[in-house]
C-alpha cells in the first residue's frame, strides 16, 4: 500500500511537471500578453524596469516558431509564466549583454527548440521603450567552469539560455538596430539570478505542505480501516482531499527545480 502511494504521488508530481505546468504557462502567457499591451500601463510612460514577474516585452524568432512574452527575473516563479530577462544584465536594445533565459523541457517548453537557430537567424525583441532586432552570431553549450555567457559585454548583444543536461545551451545575437541609451550593466548576474537552481525560498513550504500530504493519507488509511463496510464513502470524501493537497505540495516542489530545466 504505501509503495503503491509513493509511486501514485511520483507519477502525478510528473504530470503535474511536465502537463499542468504547460498549461499554466499557456494561461500565463494570454495574461501577460494582455497586460503587456494595455495603452494604460505606466512602464510606457516611465519606461522603467518593470517589476519583477511582469512582462518585459516579446521575444520572436521566426526562424524556430517562437514568439514569446517575456517577463522580468529569473526566479523560478517567474521563468514558469514564460522566458525571463535575467537581473543584473542589460535590458533588449541597450548596451550590453542582454540575457534571457527559459525552460527548455516544462512549463512550455517554450526554448525546447533553441538548439535549432542558425547563425545568421534574425531575433527580434519589443519592450516598451522599441523595438529592436538582433542577428544570431553563435550558438554553443557553455560548460561548468567554462566562459559564461551571461558576462557583461560592452557591445549591445542578446544572449538566450537554457538548460542542456549539467551543461547550459546558449544562443547569442548582436544588435542591428539602433541601441537605446539605457545603462550598461558592468557586473555580472548572481548565481541565484542565473537560473541554474532551485528556489530556495521554496523548500519549507514544499517540507510543511509534504507533512500535511502524509498526514492526510494516514487518516485515510485510518478511516478505511475503521470503515471497512463504508470504503466508497470514504473514498468519495477523501480522493478531493487529497488531491488538493498534493495539488499544494506540487505547487511548491517544482519551484525546487532548476529555473531552465
Amino acid at each position: 500500500m504505501v509503495a503503491s502511494t509513493v509511486g501514485l504521488c511520483v507519477l502525478l508530481f510528473g504530470l503535474y511537471v511536465y502537463g499542468f505546468s504547460t498549461l499554466q504557462e499557456h494561461r500565463d502567457q494570454r495574461l501577460l500578453l494582455n497586460e503587456f499591451t494595455l495603452p494604460s500601463r505606466a512602464a510606457i510612460l516611465s519606461g522603467g524596469v518593470p517589476p519583477e514577474g511582469d512582462p518585459a516585452g516579446i521575444l520572436t524568432i521566426r526562424a524556430i516558431g517562437l514568439t514569446q512574452v517575456v517577463v522580468q527575473g529569473t526566479t523560478t516563479s517567474d521563468l514558469l509564466k514564460g522566458p525571463g530577462v535575467m537581473p543584473g544584465t542589460a535590458r533588449p536594445g541597450s548596451l550590453g549583454n542582454s540575457v534571457i533565459a527559459g525552460h527548455r523541457t516544462i512549463a512550455g517548453s517554450p526554448f525546447a527548440n533553441l538548439g535549432h537557430v542558425r547563425t545568421g537567424d534574425v531575433i527580434e525583441v519589443a519592450t516598451d521603450v522599441g523595438a529592436y532586432r538582433y542577428r544570431t552570431t553563435a550558438v554553443g553549450i557553455a560548460h561548468p567552469g567554462g566562459v559564461d555567457p551571461t558576462s557583461p559585454t560592452r557591445r549591445p548583444t542578446l544572449t538566450l539560455v537554457t538548460s542542456a543536461g549539467c551543461d547550459r545551451l546558449f544562443v547569442r545575437a548582436a544588435l542591428v538596430s539602433r541601441p537605446n541609451r539605457d545603462r550598461v550593466p558592468r557586473r555580472p548576474p548572481t548565481v541565484a539570478q542565473r537560473g541554474v537552481s532551485g528556489d530556495a525560498a521554496a523548500v519549507l513550504p514544499s517540507v510543511l505542505w509534504g507533512l500535511v500530504l502524509l498526514a492526510g493519507f494516514a487518516t485515510t488509511f485510518v478511516a478505511y480501516w475503521r470503515y471497512r463496510g463504508r470504503q466508497w464513502s470514504v473514498y468519495l470524501l477523501s480522493t478531493p482531499v487529497l488531491l488538493a493537497l498534493a495539488f499544494l505540495w506540487y505547487e511548491n516542489l517544482i519551484r525546487l527545480l532548476p529555473g531552465t530545466m
